[in-house]
């Protein structure tokens, strides 16, 4: 039992590496704090500094478990408190008067806001020391919750007021438990949850769950994203086991998010249209080119039609170059249209090379729609 160090550990933004400690399961370390605390290193984590208590040890006990930093440089400490005092108590005890809180700093952690409830109060009992938030682009907090007896885990938002943030109602969503939930805002936007049930995905904050074609993770995971994209996730082989009872090696995985376009982010393009020598029109687009190869939606900003010419180009985003062109005497697949069904898959006429979607009530000569948005998650390709 003794060195377990609970969970919160974080990179502060001048390089000071951060760790939560929970004394009460380092009983023979005497001089230790018998609560929650604090401990940082500045050489890369050979040595530590002396505990740094969080709330008053005679009147409560507390378990960090996720350290954040905000986009505005302040940092979020998550931990369970229980209003009783530190040493005096089980394990058990704890847990029953336990409440999901938040810390807030401004300097680097080295003084905190007074506690907030990270549930309402009207619905703080239930909850174990087990929570995690993201940060949304508004600022909100999607907040994920273990449960002391549920099957499913638990949702809310907290949302931000000032410098401070309201919690809302809370309830079961249709992620099942899986122990520690596990939260990353990606580069790319999306929120993912990460288990050992799967990893899911969310761009609406938290109203739908997506889960990615790729397998659970090792216990207890833990996640970061680098700035090439690639998510690196850590956890251990086994679980709750005796110590030597079974192989419990610490393991990484690794990924990266392949972008495609979802309905939520798909937006209208337009077209330039060129007749001749009639003044250049700017028309808004009708269909969506879709890669059948690759099952995505082209990035495609620049779509050029001629129709005395009966001629259609489109550029590529990366290559710079046009990479298909619609033509009397070279048809290619856009003169061959498809649509997805209700299962997302291309249905009608397809060739080797692209497909399109029609939109409702017929193309119109020379409209087309590429979507310029290829930064979501999914396989769905819809208008």
């Amino acid at each position: 039992m003794n060195g377990v160090t609970g969970e919160a550990q974080s990179v502060l933004p001048d390089g000071t590496i951060v760790r939560g400690v929970f004394g009460l399961y380092l009983p023979y370390d005497k001089d230790l704090p018998k609560t929650g605390f604090l401990q940082r290193s500045t050489d890369g984590t050979k040595t530590w500094g002396n505990p740094e208590v969080l709330l008053d040890p005679e009147k409560t006990t507390v378990w960090p478990r996720r350290i954040l930093t905000l986009r505005d440089g302040r940092v979020l400490l998550l931990l369970g408190v229980s209003p009783l005092p530190a040493g005096k108590h089980t394990r058990r005890e704890f847990s029953n008067r336990l409440e999901p809180t938040i810390l807030i700093s401004s300097d680097q952690g080295r003084t905190w806001s007074k506690p907030l409830r990270a549930a309402p109060e009207d619905q703080i009992t239930g909850f174990t020391e087990e929570f995690d938030v993201a940060e949304l682009d508004n600022g909100d907090l999607l907040t994920i919750y273990r449960r002391i007896d549920d099957a499913k885990r638990w949702q809310g938002i907290l949302k931000k007021a000032d410098g401070t943030w309201i919690p809302g109602k809370v309830g079961p969503i249709e992620l099942p438990h899986s122990g520690q939930p596990e939260l990353l805002k990606t580069l790319q936007g999306p929120v993912l949850h990460i288990a050992t049930s799967g990893i899911h995905w969310t761009s609406d904050a938290g109203q739908t769950w997506n889960k990615l074609n790729v397998p659970g993770t090792a216990y207890y995971p833990r996640s970061v994203q680098a700035r090439d994209g690639r998510i690196f996730v850590f956890g251990h082989v086994g679980g709750d086991d005796a110590y030597g009872k079974v192989d419990q090696s610490i393991v990484m995985d690794s990924f990266l998010l392949q972008p495609k376009t979802t309905a939520a982010s798909w937006k209208m393009h337009n077209v330039r249209r060129l007749a001749g020598g009639a003044t250049e029109q700017i028309i808004p687009a009708r269909l969506q080119i879709v890669t059948e190869n690759w099952n995505r939606v082209v990035a495609v900003p620049y779509i050029t039609y001629m129709p005395e010419k009966d001629r259609l180009s489109f550029t590529a985003k990366r290559a710079g170059h046009v990479v298909a062109e619609r033509c009397r005497a070279h048809p290619m697949a856009i003169e061959q249209r498809a649509r997805l069904g209700d299962d997302e898959k291309l249905i009608g006429r397809r060739s080797r090379n692209l497909a399109l979607e029609t939109a409702a009530g017929g193309p119109e000569p020379g409209l087309f729609v590429v979507s310029h948005d290829d930064a979501a998650l999914g396989r769905r390709v819809v208008r």
